[in-house]
């Protein structure tokens, strides 16, 4: 898929996909229902409410994780968390895992090619409810996808981007993803009612509710304060893909101008922090090759005021930074909330 993605047809076809067969739409209304008629005769109603968190990806965690935090320590709630392989780890590397195990010693690991035994570790929890920290089935094993989720538990999703537009609830939160989930947690009003009208029937039946309770990062945000160094800083996010219909990357075009702007002037900063997918997408694009990005990269390498940041957590970064360069991005909405200029690549 990424290597076509490109292509005009190979688009249309994602977007009919994402947009939901009406078979499928009705199977997943049947899914519902089963498990809310479950949910309604567990025998048991005195013991806490199990919850699981699915983690994709380290760098999207930090927008949920004082849901998490709030449940974890609460008596009232079980909790399970499962850091699941990233599509661009290696094979044999699980680097959400690693990073989450730093400060959540609890987390259990989960691969794309998991064993049975391993495969079985969400299922055996037997939870009521399921976090998932990014609405993108296509990225995950087929055992921890919406659909094979919803047949025994409630589907929960909180939005891991300010949607702020029409466009963006529709093409980050695919229907295919949305027709499995339950709860869904909007940031806005606008998103919320969004999604009630993509699904009336299942929200005038009761089977999902659409609730607009903001976006749990930005308290996080305010805890934040910028360092003492002097310097300008900027902070720049390039896109993953130059697709026109996604509003492409700035990438390639201020890869170089962008490094030696900062080179120039001495008493500026630069953290270039790439989209998680954006090398990978890129190598496997043709676009790039290993040899090309290693030899970028090792030039953020060379001096101390220009460096590469792939660290789990950002929001040092936005604390820290006097700008921000980006283009369509998550960052550019919570960036907003800062106040501080912003430039938006077209």
């Amino acid at each position: 898929y990424h290597r076509l993605s490109g292509l005009p047809l190979v688009h249309w076809l994602r977007r009919r996909y994402l947009d939901g067969a009406p078979l499928g739409n009705r199977k997943a209304m049947l899914r519902l229902r089963k498990t809310a008629a479950a949910m309604r005769n567990q025998p048991d109603k005195s013991r806490p409410i199990r919850v699981a968190f699915l983690v994709q990806n380290i760098q999207v965690w930090i927008k949920i994780r004082s849901v998490y935090t709030a449940m974890r320590e609460s008596p009232d709630f079980e909790t399970c968390l499962l850091a699941v392989q990233d599509i661009s780890d290696p094979a044999d590397t699980n680097e959400t895992f690693l990073a989450l195990r730093e400060r959540y010693p609890e987390a259990l690991p989960l691969v794309r090619t998991a064993r049975e035994d391993e495969s079985r570790l969400l299922s055996d929890f037997r939870p009521d409810f399921v976090f998932y920290n990014k609405s993108y089935d296509q990225y995950l094993p087929p055992y921890l996808r919406s659909a094979a989720v919803a047949e025994y538990a409630k589907v929960c999703y909180c939005t891991y981007c300010f949607f702020g537009t029409l466009w963006a609830i529709t093409e980050v939160y695919s229907k295919t993803f949305a027709r499995n989930v339950s709860l869904f947690f909007a940031d806005t009003p606008l998103t919320a009612d969004c999604n009630r009208a993509r699904f009336k029937k299942a929200h005038a039946a009761g089977l999902m509710k659409s609730l607009s309770v903001g976006y749990p990062m930005l308290g996080e945000m305010a805890q934040y304060r910028r360092d003492q160094d002097p310097r300008f800083h900027i902070l720049w996010t390039p896109r993953w893909s130059t697709a026109s219909e996604v509003y492409g990357s700035n990438f390639f075009e201020y890869k170089d101008k962008i490094l030696a702007y900062a080179r120039r002037e001495k008493d500026v900063t630069l953290t270039f922090r790439p989209h998680p997918l954006l090398f990978y997408h890129f190598q496997q694009t043709g676009q790039l090759t290993q040899a090309q990005a290693d030899a970028y990269l090792a030039q953020y390498q060379q001096e101390e005021r220009i460096r590469c940041d792939r660290a789990p957590e950002y929001l040092q970064q936005f604390a820290d930074a006097d700008v921000l360069v980006s283009d369509i991005s998550s960052m550019v909405m919570e960036f907003s909330f800062l106040g501080k200029p912003l430039i938006f690549c077209d």
